[in-house]
């Protein structure tokens, strides 16, 4: 297999970027080998975007843009060795916030794609296609995303908080999502290879942040897990916030899925919110399971202990 990443950085900025290759790892430590480690480190106005290939484990590509684009990328690859097999991996880290935007919002885009190997480790299916994307927009405040991702030998992609980070929000909060704006766009969406997903969608104003603190990406399965706090928004603000999945045989509320402070908490059409899974019948799509929730001025939401799985 190779062993050599391939990465295009491309900047487009009115103020200050450094951009560094350091020879050790920034990201967890993980079973394996580090064969190489690449960190993008940007501060100033306008637009910075990346895509990174590596051979045979990955790909992964971000973007951030805005009135004020700051931040800190790190992709590392890995060779891991089990069973005698020689595996290759890819993990990144991305920290970033925006605030308004060049032409009207701020974004940062977030997407890491697994592309190999198909070695299985203990009998998983190693087929390749995973995919997880993170993005929002703001405007008129700030926004951030914090992740780590790694495309793992046993045929998944896993992702964890990039631990200890201090959101927009106030205190020192561990969430993947954050915003604080006047108006805002938030989503998350796991997808697997068979394309079964899952994803959560937030838009409005105010405050609102995302503590979905582990999830994972099989060939037949997509998980967003929160072990913790769940989503949130503070109560100034108003907005609409979603949590689907789609699966071939079935869609799984996880957690207890407690929630409080929604003026209205409905089934979106063609699901049923009331109930705790929906059934499949073994076709692409054929499982499907949403639910809505809207807050008002002066309510704010919370969901603890959520999270969903499709298969």
């Amino acid at each position: 297999m190779s062993k050599k990443i391939f990465a295009m950085i491309a900047v487009v900025l009115l103020m200050v970027v450094g951009l560094t290759t350091v020879a050790t790892a920034d990201l967890p430590p993980y079973q394996g080998v580090l064969n190489s480690s690449t960190t993008v480190n940007w501060n100033g106005t306008g637009t910075v975007f990346s895509n990174t290939n590596f051979v045979g484990a990955g790909t992964a590509a971000f973007l951030t843009s805005g009135d004020l684009v700051q931040g800190s990328y790190t992709a590392n690859s890995y060779t891991a060795y089990e069973l005698g097999m020689e595996v290759d991996m890819l993990g990144t880290q991305m920290k970033a916030t925006v605030a308004n935007g060049i032409s009207g919002f701020g974004v940062i885009d977030y997407t890491q794609t697994r592309t190999g190997p198909t070695a299985l480790w203990y009998g998983a299916d190693g087929t390749p296609g995973q995919v997880s994307t993170s993005y929002i927009a703001v405007q008129g405040g700030v926004g951030e995303i914090a992740m780590t991702t790694m495309t793992n030998g046993n045929g998944t992609m896993t992702e964890n908080n990039y631990g200890g980070v201090k959101t927009v929000l106030s205190g020192a909060y561990q969430s993947n999502l954050a915003v604080d704006a006047a108006d805002f766009v938030m989503n998350r969406q796991l997808t697997s290879s068979d394309g079964s997903y899952v994803q959560t969608n937030a838009y409005g104003s105010g405050k609102v942040y995302l503590e979905a603190l582990s999830s994972s990406m099989s060939p037949t399965q997509a998980t967003v897990v929160d072990y913790y706090s769940g989503f949130h928004a503070a109560t100034e603000g108003s907005g609409i916030f979603t949590l689907t999945g789609s699966g071939e045989n079935k869609v799984n509320k996880t957690l207890g899925f407690s929630t409080s402070g929604f003026t209205t908490w409905t089934p979106i059409s063609g699901s049923d919110a009331g109930g705790i899974y929906n059934l499949g019948d073994t076709t692409a799509g054929s499982a499907y399971l949403g639910i809505q929730g809207q807050w008002g001025s002066g309510v704010g939401f919370d969901m603890s202990h959520t999270g969903m799985t499709a298969n």
